[in-house]
């Protein structure tokens, strides 16, 4: 019986240094998981304030004044420009000299007015149907020069404005002016 009370204490013992060894491994958890969040948010806040989210120090009525100095200032200040990427890429093919030969760009609209590219959005199935019929048209010795490339992009920047033209989205004697201001080329293969 004394070897059983010796066992029991022993036991009660381990079962002490146990419970207490648990606890400390959770309270080093709980510290672990707490700077593992801290150092989160501070990561997050850093990236915010680097961003610029904090400098903001207009208010609704601050962006409807700057609005209306924007408006008065008149053709004095060009609004900024906005770049929509008509995704996904064309991709087309047409024969030279007996062989098969393949394009694929892809291409960018620069406008100045938003509803141009909500207009672009609506439309888009006319827009890439008429770039389609345009690229595969081409001749592929011309597409190789620079010259070639840019009149490609001239030749579909009126394919887009005719579109949103006869869509209603841009008035005709607005079409020089306002709509597509230029076609970029954001990758031009051609193999």
């Amino acid at each position: 019986m004394a070897v059983d009370d010796n066992l029991d204490d022993e036991t009660g013992e381990e079962g002490d240094e146990l419970a207490t060894q648990a606890k400390v491994d959770r309270r080093k958890l709980l510290i672990v998981v707490a700077i593992g969040a801290l150092l989160m948010l501070l990561s997050i806040g850093a990236t915010l304030y680097f961003l610029g989210v904090f400098d903001s120090d207009e208010s609704p009525a601050g962006e409807a004044a700057a609005a209306g100095e924007t408006a008065a200032a008149g053709k004095d200040k060009k609004t900024p420009a906005l770049y929509f990427p008509l995704k996904p890429a064309f991709i087309v093919n047409f024969t030279a000299r007996g062989r098969t030969r393949y394009l694929q760009a892809e291409v960018s609209v620069q406008t100045r007015d938003p509803a141009v590219i909500a207009g672009i959005q609506q439309h888009m199935p006319l827009i890439r149907n008429r770039v389609v019929l345009l690229y595969s048209g081409e001749r592929y010795e011309e597409l190789q020069t620079p010259e070639g490339r840019a009149a490609l992009a001239d030749k579909t920047r009126e394919a887009i404005q005719e579109v949103l033209v006869s869509e209603g989205i841009v008035a005709p004697e607005n079409a020089e002016q306002g709509g597509v201001e230029h076609v970029l080329f954001t990758s031009f293969v051609m193999q």
